[in-house]
């Protein structure tokens, strides 16, 4: 007991907890918890905490600059305190403001200073009833609580993922200790405990009471991880490998190759499971290796989400010790991650398509522009939009691989498609009205003739000049009663007027008024 809370051999183990955590747990974001050998060893942690953060911040002071331009995969020369510093600095202005709190229970004989410590009312404040040690680091500075005994049983803390073990335990309390970093939360895969007791043997006879197939996959070494690590590279790496792609820096090949959507789904399954092992392992030596590949991968998907304009493409669970070099390595391509992928509504779209390289990949970022377009407004005007898309179809049956002439055909294609519907013989304003008839039209089936078009185009102006009143009433979207008032009206209208056969009434009903509600801003405004 004595040499455990002996104050030299806790300020040891406190500085290594500290760069441990700020390497590997606080570039995610979670928070630790330190249980010691007693009240008095975990008081003397949390004074140890305080210092030995004002040591880990003067020594990344005093790391040569130089290091910070190494790469990541060049780093495995180094040693893993060196390494650990580097990461550590990235968050040097978060791990200047991290708190610490010691949360121990009190009692008749304690001297005055244990007070602090032991106030319940504190500790409410701190992971009591507010729950302030279930928030995320960017919410709340408290880091790392130290305890000797409490909150190792029903504490609920999902944003904890570290637990350091500094006395001796057994059983159930072993068990119930680690399962307090191992709730779920989101991007946490699973909880780390490090061991500076030795309890490693105790676990083992304290899973001893449960089947082999409810344990399995309970305890995992970090070294156990490394040959999951490397067949979730090879798995992932077959995807272009397969497929003829020997190198994955050949970026447009990549890309080219994930212009299947079923393809993309299974690169980013695979991708992710990969970036989930290397949050694990990095930033341990065994890690490196796999930085370089993990980066251009991850460059790989970004440009593929940007051209194809696909939302699955993207790594949202992954830690942030992954995101963060994955980040940094499309910014340094001049990429910004968080800059959605170019409009064909913007000034400067033919001029950023006209610097990409090759015409295949012009012509495969104008294909996947314009479709995008066309998804994201078909609801404003579904038979103006419907045309859009064949017409897109019929320039791609005829022009095929033949890159540049289709690259013209398309810049010509999308300059049309920016116009959007232009006014017409009909005299129906293109931004509120035309797109009922449209879809009048489309449900009518055929060509309307002179005196029938005259009579569909009065319909439009009078059934849209009512749907503009009634959605105009506050909470119209919200009350089911006054949307199926309005849909039974158009179809009375719809029959007066014997528009269209009986039994395509309330279809046209439905349409018109998903319409509505698609176009509500311009309905009210105009």
């Amino acid at each position: 007991m004595n040499i455990l809370e002996a104050n030299d051999l806790i300020a040891a183990k406190a500085e290594d907890i500290l760069l441990h955590y700020a390497a590997n747990i606080l570039p995610n974001g979670f928070k630790a918890q330190v249980v010691a050998v007693s009240r008095r060893a975990a008081i003397r942690y949390y004074e140890a905490f305080g210092k030995a953060r004002t040591k880990l911040l003067k020594r990344i002071d005093l790391l040569d600059p130089q290091l910070f331009n190494l790469p990541e995969d060049e780093q495995k020369n180094l040693d893993e305190e060196t390494r650990f510093l580097i990461i550590a600095a990235k968050n040097r202005d978060m791990l200047k403001e991290l708190e610490f709190a010691a949360i121990i229970s009190g009692d008749h004989n304690d001297p005055p200073s244990y007070k602090e410590h032991t106030d319940k009312a504190r500790h409410e404040i701190l992971v009591g009833k507010d729950g302030r040690f279930k928030r995320h680091l960017d919410k709340d500075a408290l880091a790392v609580i130290v305890v000797k005994s409490m909150l190792l049983v029903g504490f609920d803390a999902p944003v904890e993922q570290a637990m350091y073990l500094d006395r001796f335990m057994q059983g159930h309390e072993l068990l119930q200790a680690i399962a307090r970093v191992n709730r779920r939360y989101t991007e946490k895969t699973r909880g780390l405990v490090v061991d500076y007791f030795g309890v490693g043997d105790r676990l083992t006879e304290a899973l001893a009471v449960y089947s082999q197939e409810d344990i399995k996959g309970a305890l995992i070494n970090i070294k156990d991880e490394l040959p999951k690590l490397d067949d979730r590279h090879r798995r992932v790496m077959g995807i272009f490998s397969e497929r003829g792609i020997a190198d994955i820096s050949d970026i447009d090949a990549c890309v080219d190759v994930l212009r299947d959507v079923e393809l993309r789904a299974e690169f980013i399954s695979k991708f992710t499971e990969f970036a989930e092992s290397m949050d694990i392992i990095l930033p341990r030596p065994e890690a490196l290796p796999y930085i370089y590949d993990m980066k251009l991968l991850g460059f790989i998907n970004k440009t593929a989400a940007n051209r194809y304009r696909d939302s699955q493409l993207n790594i949202a669970g992954v830690g942030n010790k992954v995101k963060q070099l994955i980040d940094e390595h499309i910014i340094a391509q001049g990429v910004n991650p968080k800059v959605p992928a170019i409009s064909i509504l913007d000034k400067d779209f033919e001029k950023e398509v006209s610097e990409i390289k090759s015409k295949k990949s012009q012509a495969l970022e104008m294909e996947h522009a314009v479709r995008f377009h066309i998804e994201k407004h078909h609801n404003e005007d579904p038979a103006f939009y419907k045309k859009l898309s064949q017409r897109l179809k019929d320039i791609l049956d005829t022009f095929h691989d033949n890159w540049e002439a289709l690259g013209e055909e398309l810049r010509k294609f999308i300059r049309e498609s920016k116009k959007g519907r232009e006014e017409d013989q009909t005299g129906l304003d293109p931004k509120t009205q035309a797109p009922f008839l449209g879809v009048l039209i489309d449900e009518f089936g055929t060509k309307p003739d002179v005196q029938e078009m005259k009579g569909f185009c009065e319909a439009v102006v009078d059934i849209v000049d009512h749907i503009r009143q009634e959605i105009g009433v506050v909470d119209f979207w919200r009350s089911r009663h006054a949307q199926n008032l309005l849909r039974t009206w158009i179809i009375n209208e719809i029959d007066d007027r014997n528009l269209i056969p009986f039994d395509k009434q309330a279809k046209l009903a439905d349409r018109f008024v998903e319409l509505a509600k698609a176009l509500h801003t311009r309905l009210i405004r105009s």
